[in-house]
């Protein structure tokens, strides 16, 4: 109630943090979704421009994008669209969020469209910090980056 009530920053901070610790347990994952906890996610990340906020949000879906039961969920709620609008204020901190790319990397090979089209962009925007170059090499990612620049259709995927 207080991430959809309040304007304060530092609420929100604080809540977020708290959800993060929550979403760190697969038992509080499930809980957590079914209460429309992603969608909450997602809301927060879309009203805020603070990076300790948007980082303690990036967490949050890290780690339930860490559950593979769940997975189906966070994209419908909008968790990787979230992601990827992160992805783009810039601050690698949040960019960086322990597990995000490899989650990306994991799952850019999907059936549906409209969701391998979302992950393919996010993947391409976080190539395009210097500071994920690290975790570009380490997780493969450039493979994957590869991929897609030659298989993709989207113009602006292929032009990223």
């Amino acid at each position: 109630m207080l991430l959809e009530s309040s304007q304060n920053t530092t609420i929100h901070r604080v809540a977020s943090g708290a959800i993060v610790n929550f979403a760190m347990s697969d038992m509080n994952q499930v809980l957590k979704m079914s209460k429309g906890g992603a969608q909450l996610l997602a809301n927060v990340a879309s009203k805020s421009n603070d990076p300790q906020t948007l980082w303690m949000v990036a967490g949050a879906i890290t780690n339930l994008g860490g559950n593979q039961k769940l997975h189906e969920m966070l994209i419908e709620d909008d968790g990787i669209k979230a992601l990827l609008g992160m992805a783009k204020c810039g601050n690698s901190d949040v960019i960086a969020q322990d597990g995000a790319l490899s989650w990306l990397i994991t799952n850019s090979i999907v059936t549906l469209s409209s969701t391998k089209r979302h992950i393919e962009l996010a993947i391409c925007h976080l190539a395009q910090n210097d500071d994920n170059a690290q975790d570009f090499i380490s997780t493969g990612a450039g493979k994957e980056l590869s991929r897609i620049s030659l298989e993709s259709s989207c113009e602006d995927i292929s032009a990223t």
